[in-house]
Protein backbone atom coordinates (compact mmCIF):
# COMPACT_ATOMS: atom_id res chain seq x y z
CA UNK A 1 0.00 0.00 0.00
CA UNK A 2 1.80 3.36 -0.79
CA UNK A 3 1.31 6.10 0.85
CA UNK A 4 -0.46 9.15 -1.00
CA UNK A 5 0.91 13.12 -0.20
CA UNK A 6 2.42 13.03 3.35
CA UNK A 7 0.29 16.04 4.52
CA UNK A 8 -2.35 13.65 4.51
CA UNK A 9 -4.21 10.95 6.65
CA UNK A 10 -7.23 8.36 6.32
CA UNK A 11 -8.09 9.96 9.42
CA UNK A 12 -9.83 6.86 10.81
CA UNK A 13 -10.64 6.15 13.76
CA UNK A 14 -11.45 2.27 13.83
CA UNK A 15 -9.11 0.54 11.16
CA UNK A 16 -8.58 -3.08 10.09
CA UNK A 17 -4.84 -3.54 9.27
CA UNK A 18 -4.13 -4.63 6.52
CA UNK A 19 -2.45 -8.17 5.84
CA UNK A 20 -3.71 -9.09 9.18
CA UNK A 21 -1.14 -7.02 11.23
CA UNK A 22 2.32 -7.74 9.17
CA UNK A 23 5.52 -6.47 9.72
CA UNK A 24 5.64 -5.35 6.10
CA UNK A 25 2.38 -4.01 5.36
CA UNK A 26 1.76 -2.24 8.44
CA UNK A 27 4.94 0.02 9.30
CA UNK A 28 5.06 3.23 11.49
CA UNK A 29 4.48 5.04 8.24
CA UNK A 30 1.03 3.10 7.21
CA UNK A 31 0.20 3.23 10.43
CA UNK A 32 0.11 7.30 10.58
CA UNK A 33 -1.39 7.08 7.25
CA UNK A 34 -4.52 5.37 8.24
CA UNK A 35 -5.00 7.07 12.21
CA UNK A 36 -6.37 10.20 12.79
CA UNK A 37 -4.16 12.29 14.88
CA UNK A 38 -6.31 13.28 17.51
CA UNK A 39 -8.93 10.87 18.26
CA UNK A 40 -9.63 7.75 19.94
CA UNK A 41 -8.05 4.94 17.41
CA UNK A 42 -8.95 1.19 17.53
CA UNK A 43 -6.90 -1.53 15.06
CA UNK A 44 -8.67 -4.41 14.42
CA UNK A 45 -6.90 -7.25 13.39
CA UNK A 46 -7.37 -10.23 11.94
CA UNK A 47 -4.92 -12.55 11.95
CA UNK A 48 -4.33 -16.71 13.33
CA UNK A 49 -1.83 -15.46 16.42
CA UNK A 50 0.90 -18.01 14.53
CA UNK A 51 3.25 -15.06 12.55
CA UNK A 52 0.70 -12.11 12.50
CA UNK A 53 -0.08 -9.56 14.22
CA UNK A 54 3.61 -8.98 14.70
CA UNK A 55 5.51 -8.13 17.81
CA UNK A 56 6.92 -4.84 16.09
CA UNK A 57 3.19 -3.83 14.93
CA UNK A 58 1.76 -4.20 18.32
CA UNK A 59 4.79 -2.19 19.78
CA UNK A 60 4.07 1.03 17.29
CA UNK A 61 0.55 0.87 17.67
CA UNK A 62 1.01 1.09 21.77
CA UNK A 63 3.82 3.61 20.62
CA UNK A 64 0.94 5.90 18.69
CA UNK A 65 -1.62 5.79 20.83
CA UNK A 66 -4.17 2.73 19.16
CA UNK A 67 -5.61 0.52 20.90
CA UNK A 68 -5.66 -3.06 19.48
CA UNK A 69 -8.57 -5.69 19.37
CA UNK A 70 -6.81 -9.19 17.71
CA UNK A 71 -9.01 -12.01 16.78
CA UNK A 72 -6.17 -14.51 18.50
CA UNK A 73 -3.39 -13.88 21.08
CA UNK A 74 0.05 -12.88 19.38
CA UNK A 75 3.53 -14.08 19.79
CA UNK A 76 3.64 -11.18 21.83
CA UNK A 77 0.82 -11.69 24.04
CA UNK A 78 1.32 -15.86 24.84
CA UNK A 79 0.95 -17.34 21.68
CA UNK A 80 4.48 -18.55 21.85
CA UNK A 81 5.20 -19.03 25.44
CA UNK A 82 8.89 -19.88 24.50
CA UNK A 83 9.21 -15.48 23.76
CA UNK A 84 8.03 -14.67 26.89
CA UNK A 85 10.39 -13.60 30.04
CA UNK A 86 10.59 -11.05 32.51
CA UNK A 87 11.34 -7.95 30.48
CA UNK A 88 9.46 -9.09 27.61
CA UNK A 89 8.05 -5.82 25.34
CA UNK A 90 7.85 -4.16 29.17
CA UNK A 91 5.11 -6.10 30.32
CA UNK A 92 4.17 -6.58 34.35
CA UNK A 93 5.92 -9.74 35.31
CA UNK A 94 2.62 -10.89 37.10
CA UNK A 95 0.93 -11.02 33.51
CA UNK A 96 4.08 -12.50 32.15
CA UNK A 97 3.58 -15.50 34.56
CA UNK A 98 0.01 -15.30 34.66
CA UNK A 99 0.47 -16.45 30.25
CA UNK A 100 3.21 -18.47 30.72
CA UNK A 101 0.82 -20.73 33.15
CA UNK A 102 -2.15 -20.38 31.02
CA UNK A 103 -0.43 -21.45 27.83
CA UNK A 104 1.17 -24.56 29.72
CA UNK A 105 -2.59 -25.36 30.09
CA UNK A 106 -3.33 -25.46 26.37
CA UNK A 107 -1.75 -28.23 23.59
CA UNK A 108 1.76 -27.05 22.29
CA UNK A 109 -0.06 -26.45 18.94
CA UNK A 110 -3.58 -24.38 19.80
CA UNK A 111 -3.46 -20.60 19.74
CA UNK A 112 -5.88 -19.29 21.99
CA UNK A 113 -8.11 -16.60 21.18
CA UNK A 114 -7.63 -13.36 22.16
CA UNK A 115 -10.97 -11.24 21.42
CA UNK A 116 -12.63 -13.54 18.91
CA UNK A 117 -14.83 -11.84 16.82
CA UNK A 118 -14.88 -8.25 16.64
CA UNK A 119 -17.93 -6.69 15.54
CA UNK A 120 -17.95 -2.23 15.44
CA UNK A 121 -21.20 -0.78 15.40
CA UNK A 122 -22.15 3.19 15.70
CA UNK A 123 -25.60 4.14 16.48
CA UNK A 124 -27.65 7.21 15.49
CA UNK A 125 -25.28 9.96 17.60
CA UNK A 126 -22.25 8.52 15.71
CA UNK A 127 -21.49 6.54 19.27
CA UNK A 128 -18.68 3.89 18.57
CA UNK A 129 -18.85 0.72 20.56
CA UNK A 130 -16.65 -2.50 19.97
CA UNK A 131 -17.99 -5.73 20.65
CA UNK A 132 -15.97 -8.80 21.81
CA UNK A 133 -16.11 -12.22 21.43
CA UNK A 134 -14.12 -12.56 24.66
CA UNK A 135 -13.33 -10.34 27.23
CA UNK A 136 -9.60 -11.15 27.56
CA UNK A 137 -7.21 -8.40 28.45
CA UNK A 138 -4.66 -6.58 26.64
CA UNK A 139 -1.40 -5.61 27.53
CA UNK A 140 -1.36 -3.15 24.95
CA UNK A 141 -4.38 -1.39 25.65
CA UNK A 142 -2.76 -0.63 29.04
CA UNK A 143 -5.85 -2.90 30.44
CA UNK A 144 -3.64 -4.12 33.34
CA UNK A 145 -3.31 -1.30 35.50
CA UNK A 146 -4.13 -3.25 38.04
CA UNK A 147 -1.78 -5.69 38.64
Amino acid sequence: MGVGRKSETLNGNVVKLPHHGSKRDCTPGIISYLFADNEEKHACISASGGKHPHPSVLKELQAQGIKPYCTNLSRACGASKELLDEGHYGLDPVFIRYLNIMSSERSSHSIAPCQGTITISIDINNHLAIHREYNTLCPFRNEFDFL
